[in-house]
């Protein structure tokens, strides 16, 4: 499982509330790829957005007053 995270307070002070939807933007744009590049590796993937978001940044070691969650990214054996 891939979590993909995202630090935002250098965006925030930048971009003000629109750093948050940066942040959101980026997180899709990276999903394509990782789901792009499991498919060429003829894995199956499936991306999980409802988790505790607490919980996954404990178990990633990720400080939740600076860490927002974004998503993660099951990857493993495809189907035949």
């Amino acid at each position: 499982v891939l979590v993909l995270t995202a630090r935002p307070q250098a965006t925030l002070a930048k971009y003000g509330e629109r750093g948050a939807r940066f942040a959101l933007l980026e997180a899709g744009s990276h999903l394509g790829a990782l789901q792009a590049g499991t498919a060429r590796a003829g894995l199956g993937g499936v991306a999980i957005g409802a988790f505790q978001d607490r919980a996954l940044l404990a178990l990633i070691g990720a400080d939740p007053r600076q860490t927002l969650a974004l998503l993660a990214y099951a990857v493993g054996h495809a189907d035949d």
